[in-house]
């Protein structure tokens, strides 16, 4: 009998939920991205992008292992080293710290906190970032956001008979998350920003369900070997995509 690759062996319960949120975070980044580095007029699609944020950051929250990460460390920099030299040498782009750098920030300071186990000290890490997070802005994409969801993340997978006491911070953190790069008014469109709600409104769902059970979404065939190559490669699929969207957007406006 022929040995089966360890790379072809099926994973078990897998692709589940947990994935397929993954998956919703990597498409709707996608779609961000593709409006602020190639189509900036069109706002909608800068508006899709606030979903993959919340998700990106409760997912690593809920995950619940905040080891250190060589491989996510050094592609954070490596990304932030090529956008932050764009941005300087092109004039395209910003400095502002990538979702990379925001993660590893966020499970840096949730290590420390459960390890050295003082309530005072989480109390006093919880009111700085509140107090500080308008000034975070101004270098860090999204500001004390990324601790915040995490930290829900991880209450919520900790807690699982408190999530519906913790919504009303869900939305007030969604609620901030609009705010992030200016989208607060949507230009006077309320529809848009109502609908957006809406799908914020989904989203709290989708992580209760998460929560109560992980549920195995799997359809037996190739469709299966994507998703799960798609989110085990997330890191991969980062960094790739920003590098050639930099790329097209220099093209594109003619700063190559």
């Amino acid at each position: 009998m022929k040995k089966q690759k360890k790379a072809d062996l099926p994973i078990s319960g897998r692709p589940n939920l947990y994935d397929y949120l993954k998956i919703l975070a990597l498409i709707t980044m996608l779609i961000d991205h593709i409006g602020y580095y190639l189509f900036p007029e069109i706002l909608v699609l800068r508006l899709i992008g606030r979903i993959a944020f919340p998700i990106f950051l409760f997912l690593v929250g809920f995950n619940g292992s905040f080891r250190w990460r060589r491989e996510l460390f050094w592609r954070g920099i490596g990304i932030q080293a090529f956008t932050s030299f764009v941005a300087w040498h092109f004039s395209f782009g910003s400095f502002g710290a990538n979702i990379l750098i925001a993660i590893l920030l966020a499970r840096g300071l949730m290590h420390f906190l459960l390890e050295t186990k003082n309530k005072i000290l989480w109390f006093i890490s919880f009111l700085f970032l509140l107090l500080s997070h308008p000034l975070m802005l101004n270098f860090l994409d999204y500001g004390a956001l990324s601790f915040f969801f995490v930290l829900r993340g991880w209450k919520a997978s900790k807690d699982k008979q408190g999530f519906f006491l913790g919504i009303p911070v869900m939305i007030w953190l969604f609620l901030q998350n609009i705010q992030v790069f200016g989208f607060g008014r949507v230009n006077g469109n309320w529809t848009q920003y109502c609908i957006l709600i809406a799908c914020f409104l989904i989203l709290i769902l989708l992580f209760r369900i998460l929560i109560k059970k992980n549920y195995t979404l799997s359809w037996k065939g190739w469709w299966d070997k994507i998703i799960l190559r798609l989110s085990q490669h997330a890191l991969l699929f980062y960094g790739v995509h920003i590098v050639l969207l930099v790329i097209l957007g220099l093209s594109k406006f003619g700063r190559l």
